[in-house]
């Protein structure tokens, strides 16, 4: 069984650890919380039970068309031109190290 939260509350499945469930959300029972708790969500209209139907109709993957496939080809040649495109920056030469003032000596009179 599968239920979907209609208001966000929290509950205990074991009775030590409480959790919050989320609106919106659907959870697993018994994996998610316990038969025990799911009754007092459905009872208080907290939450619903989905059915087993519902729940494979929005998982359904419908086959890719051609038109996706030809989308897919257009989309990797582009790809492949950008890359011909783009040049890697070529790395800096580095700077000599500068040198340092030399001091100027005093001249004796």
């Amino acid at each position: 069984m599968r239920l979907i939260m209609e208001k966000t509350k929290k509950g205990s499945s074991d009775g030590v650890t409480v959790l919050t469930y989320q609106k919106g959300v659907e959870y697993d029972v018994p994996s998610e919380l316990s038969f025990d708790l799911a009754n007092v969500f459905i009872n208080e209209k907290w939450a619903k039970e989905v059915k087993v139907e519902e729940a494979y109709k929005k998982k359904v993957v419908t086959p890719a068309d051609d038109k996706d496939f030809e989308i897919m080809d257009i989309l990797g040649e582009i790809e492949a031109e950008v890359n011909e495109l783009v040049e890697e920056p070529k790395p800096k030469k580095p700077r000599p190290a500068r040198r340092p003032p030399k001091k100027k000596s005093k001249e004796k009179e």
